[in-house]
């Protein structure tokens, strides 16, 4: 039986190689930010987040457990949506010693650098994200050396996150289905943006369950809201204007 590997945790050494600086400039970098460039800082922390490097000072912190903090990423802190999800995580987290920090990443470039010191420095234990997407770029190998993630309300494959969310298929079918069981025909649809996954599933299954119900799917009867708090194009109201409008409406976002 051959012995397990054991693992080394990440050195400044390490850090200066992945970024072709010495040792010195890493310190001064992570530990002293203003005495170097920004370009210099912004290549020393992805490099420390590369190889997954953690300063020793914070590393006892850490193995004392002082940080006890979760950070939760929202896409539009505007949005009342999230209030409630928000007030949710907030008392459970505090039912277990836990302190919240919220990030709104609506204006993701100038709140990038933050995110990203919050985890160089290892000030979190964990992320809850809000939204489809992380808010600054990092592989999926680069994700292992980031504090533990789980994603809320959303789900985005391609991020390879544990997910906590509803079936929003099934929800679509049935609202849909509902509506239909009650004798309406004519259902429109207020989709929301085609990049964001909840949207997408929501629009097929209120495609399914019209098809189910034998009802022919009117290209007319969809209308896409470019975000959640921007109302659908002109073409939704001409449409509810028509003689043969929606007599009836799903809502997917708003």
């Amino acid at each position: 039986m051959k012995p397990k590997k054991q693992v080394v945790a990440a050195t400044m050494k390490d850090v200066a190689l992945k970024a072709n600086v010495s040792t010195a400039t890493v310190s001064r970098a992570l530990m002293n930010p203003d005495k170097v460039s920004q370009a210099t800082r912004n290549r020393v922390e992805q490099a420390a987040l590369e190889v997954g490097y953690l300063p020793q000072s914070l590393g006892r912190n850490m193995k004392r457990n002082e940080s006890r903090t979760i950070l939760v990423i929202v896409p539009d802190i505007c949005d009342p949506f999230f209030s409630e999800v928000i007030r949710g995580i907030e008392v459970t987290a505090a039912e277990h010693g836990y302190l919240v920090l919220i990030g709104d990443c609506a204006h993701q470039n100038q709140k990038e650098k933050t995110f990203i010191d919050l985890i160089i420095t290892k000030q979190i234990d964990g992320m809850v994200l809000l939204s489809s997407r992380l808010p600054f770029d990092a592989s999926v190998e680069e994700q292992r050396n980031l504090p533990p993630m789980v994603m809320s309300n959303e789900f985005a494959p391609e991020l390879e996150l544990p997910t906590v969310h509803i079936d929003n298929l099934t929800a679509a079918f049935n609202a849909v289905n509902y509506l239909h069981e009650l004798g309406h025909q004519r259902i429109g649809c207020i989709a929301g943006p085609e990049d964001m996954p909840l949207c997408h599933y929501r629009l097929q299954g209120y495609v399914q369950a019209l098809r189910r119900s034998g009802i022919t799917v009117d290209p007319h009867y969809i209308a896409r809201a470019t975000l959640p708090s921007k109302p659908a194009p002109m073409r939704w109201s001409s449409c509810w204007r028509s003689r043969c409008r929606p007599r009836r409406s799903f809502a997917i976002a708003m």
